[in-house]
């Protein structure tokens, strides 16, 4: 069976209060093993968190204000989820990403200028987590792409990074910046150490 994850879905909402563990047990039946929820508005994160909570190892939530959900005071509406992503920064960072945001003019045309500000305000909250290593994954974009397709390929591609959090990790040992001193197991002599890396060493292809 194929894993699948979802990056979309608002099962948390209350069209789904009756039925909730028939679907995320329909969802594992067919392959889905991650399930991101992007959040609303400031009302939905608590109902947001509760079904994360309830299914920790499925459900992953990111925070952010829909741009249709944009109110007149929206600039109070973004500090007050500021301050849940910050807080949770500090303790359970929980949250994997920020969402759900953009541009949707599709049922109001009239605050696109709001919905931009918004937009804007919230890319800021993303460049805010590890901005470091994001700006050596931008620098240079062909390096980036080439690290991410190792072992995408073939009947069983890959599929170590779900999660911002997780990319780090997996990638950070290709950037010199992040390149920790091996440690070693002391049952092996420095001898047989040295036998094994100059015969990698032979036959790797950088």
């Amino acid at each position: 069976m194929k894993r699948i994850i979802d990056t979309h879905t608002h099962i948390y909402v209350e069209d789904f209060n009756q039925d909730l563990a028939d679907v995320i047990e329909r969802a594992r039946s067919v392959g889905l093993y991650k399930l991101f929820l992007p959040n609303i508005n400031t009302e939905s994160v608590e109902q947001m968190m509760a079904v994360c909570n309830e299914y920790q190892e499925m459900c992953y939530p990111m925070i952010g204000l829909h741009p249709t959900d944009l109110e007149e005071n929206y600039k109070f509406q973004l500090s007050s989820l500021k301050k849940i992503l910050d807080d949770d920064r500090t303790a359970a960072k929980r949250f994997v990403a920020i969402g759900e945001i953009g541009i949707d003019l599709y049922w109001d045309d009239t605050k696109l200028k709001e919905q931009i500000d918004a937009f804007e305000t919230q890319l800021e909250w993303a460049l805010e987590f590890d901005a470091d290593f994001a700006a050596k994954l931008a620098a240079n974009k062909d390096y980036t792409v080439s690290i991410l397709a190792i072992g995408r390929g073939g009947k069983k591609p890959r599929k170590d990074i779900a999660v911002w959090k997780e990319a780090k990790p997996y990638m950070g040992f290709f950037y010199d910046a992040y390149l920790e001193a091996p440690v070693f197991d002391e049952k092996f002599s420095k001898q047989t150490i040295k036998t094994v890396l100059d015969k990698f060493v032979a036959v790797y292809d950088p």
